[in-house]
């Protein structure tokens, strides 16, 4: 067995199978944020409140139609939350996930930026 793959054993062999869950949904919820994009609506939402897609469309310089496809992935993970306005739709950081200044989520928390 390589070094690596030994590595790898121990590392998994301590992981509780709720660690590791929470570990996989980090993980997920990284991969979203790697879009640049999508990190810009997760800090325009942390720093400046609910927004509608096309508010947050004109904000960013992005087409309704990018903006609203990456919402629905940032909600499918659980990091932003929708409420029905009328005819529109605001989103916002999900709840659970915003503590303060930073944004908790499966085993870690992030630190934001400052504005």
């Amino acid at each position: 067995m390589s070094r690596t793959a030994r590595k790898t054993c121990s590392i998994q062999a301590g992981v509780t199978p709720n660690r590791r869950q929470a570990i996989s949904g980090t993980a997920a919820i990284l991969k979203v944020l790697a879009e640049p994009t999508r990190l810009q609506i997760v800090y325009r939402l942390q720093h400046t409140g609910p927004a509608t897609v096309s508010a947050l469309a004109q904000e960013l310089g992005r087409p309704i139609t990018v903006i609203s496809y990456d919402l629905s992935y940032l909600r499918e993970v659980g990091l932003v939350a929708m409420k029905p306005r009328g005819k529109f739709r605001e989103y916002s950081i999900h709840p659970d996930v915003l503590r303060g200044d930073e944004l908790a989520f499966g085993c870690c928390r992030f630190k934001t930026c400052a504005k």
